[in-house]
């Protein structure tokens, strides 16, 4: 495999507000479980996007965005050490570990 020529810079900070979550930035709990992890999808993996109700397939969701193969192929995934998704990064968040209000950590690229 080659390099990958769109690297992502993923800058973890905390925060003393947090907002709502928006396509490049997050704000989650300061108890997710470290470390942080970014990989590919994998086949079998689920989360539970931020507005909507109960859980949903990641590949129903690239398929749902009208996503191509070379475009599901090319999307990052950030997990906690459970490999619990918490971002589809720069497309949708899993709303178990979102916080609204208070001290936090902000996620952003």
């Amino acid at each position: 495999m080659g390099k990958n020529k769109n690297p992502i810079n993923i800058i973890v900070e905390i925060s003393k507000k947090s907002k709502k979550p928006l396509k490049n930035e997050i704000y989650i709990s300061n108890e997710v479980k470290m470390p942080l992890k970014v990989r590919k999808f994998e086949t079998g993996d689920f989360f539970y996007p931020y507005g909507m109700i109960g859980k949903k397939k990641v590949s129903k969701f690239f398929k749902d965005e009208k996503l191509s193969i070379f475009d599901k192929q090319n999307k990052w995934i950030l997990t906690d050490a459970n490999n619990q998704i918490i971002w589809i990064i720069g497309m949708r968040v899993d709303k178990r570990l979102i916080k609204t209000d208070g001290e936090c950590l902000k996620i952003s690229i």
